[in-house]
Formats: C-alpha cells, structure tokens, sequence
C-alpha cells in the first residue's frame, strides 16, 4: 500500500479536535500510511484501468494474431510439417467420428456436414500431434508472454505484485469439447475446419484484500482448405474486416451522440464523457445487438457478392445460434476534467464556487450562444478541458493505427476528423458468425473484434470541437453537466458560502471554516424520519463512526453518503439521479497523521478568545498539518491543498460550519 500511496502522490490532512458531542480521542502516534484502507477509492479505480487494459490487450495480443494465422492452404500445412492439418488425416478423423452417431438436435444451424466432437477418438499420437501443431500454428504461448510483457508490473503493482508474475495464466485450450467439419467441394477440392474454445484467467486483490478472479474466454476456428478462394475470403473476414470498415470511414463503426441515442432517448452528451451509467450503457447494448445483426449484410456485400468465384457467389452468412457478442468494453473515453489544486488556505472564490453557490452573473458562451453562467467554473474549465481532450485524442489514434495496421486500402479522407471528434470508444466482440456454401456446409469463424468511436456530432469540424470552447459541443457538455452536478450537490447537501472571507478582522482560526452546511436534503428515511446528513454522521454506530477512525476511506465514506446501505440508496435516489452522465460522486479527505475531529452543537470559544461555528471540527495534534480536501466525480475532480493548514497552537478549529 506505501508503493500505491506514492504513485498516487497522496495529499495529506491534518487536523484533529476537541471532545463535544461526538468525543473522538487521540489513537496515539502518527498514522501508519501502510493501513490496508488506505487509498480504496484509487484502488477501485486501478481495478477498473487493469480489467479494461487487460480486456483490450487479450483481444489485439493474443486473439487477433491467432486469428490471422488460422486459416491455410493444405499446401501450408504440408510444408510446415502440420500433419494433423492434412487432408487424408482430417477426411479419415471426421468419418470416424461420424460413424454411428445422430447428430444432436439443438436450436444451431449446422448444415449438411455437422461438426462432431472428434477428441476422445484419437490416439495419443494423434492427440499429440493436434496440440502441437495447434502451438506451432496459433503461438499462444508466444501471445501470453507478450501480453503479461505489455503491461506494466508497475502500475499495478499494488494489486497483482503478491503474485508475481502468476498473476495471469496461460492459454489453456479446451480440446475435449473441440468439434471437427470436413467437407469435399466440387472435383477434388475440401474445405474443413476444427473449432477450439480456449481460457485463461488473471487475478488481483481487490480493495479488501480479497483475492479475485476473472475469466477470459473466446473460440478459435482453425480453417484448412485446398480452395484459395475460401481461404482468402475467411482470412479477410477475419483478420480485415474491422480494420477496412474502420480505415474507411464506415458510419457503423464512427458513432455520434444522435445515433446511440436511438437505443435509449434518456442518453445524454455527459454520459458520453464518463461512459459509466447505466443509460450509456444501455445504449451501447441496443446497439452493439443492432450491429450484430446487420454484420451478416456487411460480410456478404463486401466478401461474398460480385466476386470471380461462383462458389463465393453462392455463400450465405449467418449466426451460428441468437448469441452473438461475447463481449463488450470501453477502451477509453475523455473522462473527468482535473483542475489543477486550490490552495486550500486563501483561494476562497474556489471553496465558494465548488462548496458554496454556482452563480448566473456573468456571460458565457457555449456552442455559439451567450447564456448567463459561472464565470469561475467556466474558466478553470476553459484552462484545463483542452488537456483531457488531448490525452484522449492522442490514445484513441494509437489504438486506431494499431487496429488499422497493414490494411490496405486508402484511408477515406474524412477520417482525420472524425478520429480527432471521437470522445469515447468501444471494443465489441462477435462470435458464432457462420458462413454456408452451396452444397450445405457451414462453417463457424472465429470470434471478431471491432472498436468504434463515439463522439458528439460527426458533421462537426474537428478544430472548433477540440479547441474552441466557445463553439465546441464538447466543452458545452462538460460544462452544463458540471454545472448541473454542483447545484445539485449544493442542494442536496444544504451547502452555501462561508461569509468568513468577508470578514477582514477575521483570526486566522475563524478563516478556516471554509463552507457552512445544512444537511437538510428534504428526504425521508424509511422510518419515515427526515434524512439530515448531520444528524446520519452524528448517528453512526460507534464502530462505525468515521471520525473516530484514522482513515482516509472512512471519512470520505461519511462524507460521500456511503458508510450505510440506506444512506448510499438515498444518495442514489435523490442526488445521483439528478445528475447526468454521473454514477460516481465522492467527497475526499485525505491525512496523514492521526486526528482528533468532533461535531459540535453549540458555537464555542477558541484558543486566544476567537468565537468559532459549531459544526465539524480537528484540532492538529503535532506538529503542523496538510489539508487536503477535494470531489471526485466522473466528469471533475479538483483539490483543495495547503501544507501546514493548522498546528498544535490553533487548536480546535471548524472546517464545515452547521447551519
């Protein structure tokens, strides 16, 4: 965890206070950075980086290079010494698995030539000989070597590092449920094909350090042949298809905001920034299912219509049952906007901003219309929306280029601009495509992946969209959904401005009361009670308390509304509801040392008579302490920092005034 806590550059808090109320005494000494809840929230969202990259570089690593070599001639596999691939062998394996057998009866579509399951006929020999030309053929040891290389031990090191290098299994094929086809075509030509699911599995402990286990699965189809044609048209399918649609500007796999909007009409632009809630999420399920369904035109029109080979002419394309995606993943998308730290101690227009009120009195400008707005929000998101554009910009090209890598056709030129108006991109997985010749056979592919982009408005001009705030359907998104989300915030929470600011003659302990709070949120709890965020913290069981705990995770849990079931679904209900493109909301506290914190009832006098709010309170204890105190969000996160915020001789001091 000390590995994790400097990777993430953890600010620290300090503070501690007096007994009132909720008496929270000193635990002893400084607190150990190495306590297990610690950091959480980063590990959480570690997770999430390491399941996608995982997701994505199993797909282009592993699967995508097995799959450009799985088709071949018989001439093929007679040079490379393939045995098993040959066509005596293959003719004489299907007869006998065949024999005396009635093929299954399932809701499949399998044709004339049906596969059989054909492994527990072999002979050792012959068993041998299959899994080592399938090792020679596909390299999967070879892919998962590459794979665990890619990616960096580092990075995850707080998760995966107990294992080593273990943390990912090699590839295990699943041969006693592989199946065989074989078929003569027309004179002396064959075409057969053997079918092989395959596994492997990672793993990382997860922020309770529990270890967990995640699957990776997909079927190869290894296809040999002594018909050019059929090789060549599956070899393009398979290994072509998804980057020609991509490279040439096909509007299947370049998305905008008003096409994913057909598959949920509750989807807004803001979900498209964080691709995390469950309205983009449903709409990315109604249309990966759309273009499953519509693959099988695609496939015919561009391999298998108007070619010089009638036995092409004549194939059909088709699912092999109603299961079509294997699955689905977000590589990447622009995500939360970092604005760069506030001090924590002076910069009071930020803390009234962002814990206080989003004002209308000022004229800003979005998608070519003024509107009144928020002059201080607009600005620091105008100095810091650009970055997020660019880091997503420059990795969504990288995973282009790799995707579109040795395909040969000319790049449409409208390209360019939609790769620079991409905001979110997806990695759809399809399997159980089947193509079907004239004489019955039909035969399955591998699984196929394609990434597609997703942005605002694919007429828009890339260079407005990405730099200019003022016209750019982009910054307006962000804007209007942070804007949204910080007065719903403020609402919920009964947050206004701290008036100590104004105050010139205010000491130097009143002025770090830094925003006052209601907690009156207007809900009813299900005793029928009304639901005030003081009174759920005052509340809390003993053990359970957050500030009686030396933990980072504990305190923002309280803050955030997440220490108890009811009061996460009440959070869920009436605040995350109301904001769009948002499922993640949470309030941070970070410190390291042990604290002293208490909510008091009553205003109360301080060190050197100062006259101080009743509210939360911390009273530093030893030496001088850091605060840090920020939101993290989907779409924002910000920081209030300031080194030595308070020590020994302040004493107790309130941070959040209760009004």
């Amino acid at each position: 965890m000390k590995k994790l806590l400097s990777i993430l550059g953890v600010v620290g808090l300090t503070a501690t206070a007096g007994a009132t109320v909720i008496s929270c005494g000193d635990k002893g000494g400084d607190e150990n950075p190495t306590n297990p809840d610690q950091g959480k929230d980063e590990i959480r969202e570690l997770i999430k980086k390491l399941e996608s990259e995982v997701k994505s570089k199993f797909t282009s690593i592993v699967q995508t290079p097995m799959v450009s070599r799985s088709t071949l001639l018989d001439t093929e596999a007679a040079t490379n010494g393939f045995t098993f691939f040959q066509k005596d062998n293959l003719s004489e394996i299907y007869k006998n698995a065949s024999n005396g057998t009635t093929p299954e009866v399932t809701t499949r579509s399998d044709g004339e030539f049906p596969p059989v399951p054909f492994y527990d006929i072999l002979t050792e020999d012959q068993q041998k000989a299959l899994k080592g030309n399938v090792e020679s053929l596909l390299s999967p040891t070879k892919a998962m070597a590459n794979l665990k290389n890619s990616i960096s031990a580092s990075t995850y090191q707080v998760i995966i590092g107990t294992f080593g290098s273990k943390w990912i299994d090699d590839l295990t094929f699943n041969y006693a449920n592989s199946e065989l086809q074989y078929s003569a075509l027309e004179g002396e030509s064959f075409v057969s094909n053997i079918r092989l699911g395959y596994s492997s599995k990672y793993k990382y402990l997860d922020a309770e350090n529990q270890t967990i286990s995640k699957t990776l699965t997909g079927d190869i189809v290894v296809t040999i042949s002594d018909d050019k044609d059929i090789v060549v048209a599956i070899d393009s399918v398979q290994t072509k298809l998804a980057g020609e649609m991509l490279k040439e500007g096909n509007e299947k796999l370049w998305v905008d905001y008003n096409d994913l909007k057909t598959y949920d009409t509750n989807l807004t632009t803001q979900d498209l920034l964080s691709a995390s809630t469950n309205t983009y999420k449903k709409a990315v399920e109604g249309f990966n299912q759309a273009f499953a369904q519509d693959l099988t035109k695609t496939i015919k029109t561009k391999y298998f219509t108007n070619t010089e080979s009638a036995l092409l002419n004549a194939v059909t394309v088709s699912y092999y049952d109603s299961e079509m995606i294997r699955d689905n993943n977000n590589i990447n998308k622009m995500g939360m906007i970092q604005i760069p730290t506030f001090d924590a101690a002076t910069d009071w227009t930020a803390w009234n901003t962002y814990f206080g009120k989003i004002k209308a009195d000022s004229q800003i400008t979005l998608e070519g219309q003024r509107k009144s707005g928020d002059k201080k929000l607009y600005d620091d998101l105008l100095n810091s929306w650009t970055k997020t554009v660019d880091e997503y910009g420059k990795s969504f090209e990288t995973d282009y280029l790799e995707k579109t890598n040795g395909i040969e056709i000319e790049q449409n030129e409208k390209v360019p601009n939609l790769l620079k108006l991409s905001v979110t991109n997806e990695q759809l997985q399809i399997k159980g495509l089947q193509f079907s010749l004239a004489n019955g056979y039909s035969q399955r592919l591998s699984d196929i992946s394609f990434t597609y982009s997703i942005s605002m408005d694919n007429d828009k001009t890339a260079t407005a969209e990405t730099t200019d705030a003022e016209n750019s359907s982009i910054f307006a998104a962000y804007y209007n959904g942070i804007e949204e989300m910080l007065k719903a915030f403020h609402e919920f929470y009964g947050i206004k401005e701290s008036d100590v600011w104004l105050n010139e003659s205010a000491s130097s302990g009143q002025s770090r009361m830094k925003f006052l709070m209601s907690g009156a949120t207007g809900v009813k709890t299900q005793d029928g009670k009304d639901f005030n965020i003081w009174d759920y913290w005052t509340n809390l069981e003993e053990n359970d308390n957050p500030f009686n705990s030396k933990t980072n995770q504990e305190y923002s849990n309280a803050y955030s509304l997440e220490s108890t079931v009811e009061a996460r679904q009440i959070k869920e209900e009436h605040l995350i509801s109301k904001m769009k493109g948002i499922d993640t909301f949470r309030i941070i506290q970070n410190k390291t040392k042990t604290v002293q914190a208490a909510i008091v009832s009553d205003d109360y006098t301080g060190p050197g008579g100062d006259k101080l709010s009743k509210g939360l309170t911390f009273r530093a204890n030893g030496g001088n302490h850091n605060l840090g105190f920020g939101i993290t969000t989907n779409l924002l996160k910000i920081n209030f920092v300031r080194d030595q915020f308070s020590w020994v001789s302040s004493g107790t001091y309130t941070l959040i005034g209760k009004i």
